[in-house]
């Protein structure tokens, strides 16, 4: 699975994807050298992952087949 993020624009509003707000805690990643810690609760299956990309793909808006969070 992955959290996703959203950006309408530059400096405008992000979203993050919400998966199982009962999983707590969080994961530590390494981004290109990085370390981030996500929340496990954003973190989205691999077949909503695919679901995500292929609405955005086809609207270019904020996908509607997964609950979002406001940053």
């Amino acid at each position: 699975g992955a959290s996703i993020n959203y950006f309408e624009s530059e400096g405008g509003t992000a979203y993050v994807s919400v998966g199982d707000r009962k999983k707590h805690g969080t994961i530590d990643v390494n981004i290109d050298g990085e370390m981030y810690q996500l929340n496990r609760g954003q973190i989205v299956s691999q077949e909503k992952i695919l679901d995500i990309a292929a609405e955005f793909m086809k609207d270019m808006k904020l996908p509607e087949c997964v609950e979002w969070e406001k940053l």
